[in-house]
């Protein structure tokens, strides 16, 4: 059977042996700011997740230093911060707290800092 074929009843095959790897099915805990100010991690990539609703919301996926799977919301300093830092990347992102932006809303404020993967 070549490898793009679907199995048939006549010849089934598993996904079993070192070939084959799990994909991530989870987009793993949410980042809560209160109880870690200071996040610590890899940068993995720009992603979306959809609500219940099926909305779908813009996030940012790290690894953390115990290699568990995260996720932030998108604010706008995060935004901003991520469009200059490449996938793989060591990074360092401190809450500094809530900013009143008017009219009831308040918006989440980060100093980011990173360092990119090496060349090669």
């Amino acid at each position: 059977m070549s490898p793009t074929q679907a199995p048939t009843e006549e010849d089934p095959w598993e996904a079993t042996g070192d070939d084959w790897e799990t994909a991530a099915t989870s987009i793993g805990e949410k980042i809560d700011w209160r109880e870690t100010p200071q996040f610590r991690g890899i940068f993995i990539r720009l992603d979306t997740t959809a609500t219940e609703a099926g909305e779908e919301l813009p996030i940012l996926s790290f690894k953390d230093t115990n290699g568990q799977d995260r996720f932030a919301w998108l604010s706008p300093d995060l935004r901003t911060a991520f469009k200059h830092i490449p996938p793989l990347s060591q990074v360092q992102i401190t809450h500094l707290g809530k900013e009143d932006i008017g009219r009831g809303r308040t918006v989440n404020r980060f100093d980011v800092k990173y360092k990119a993967p090496a060349e090669g």
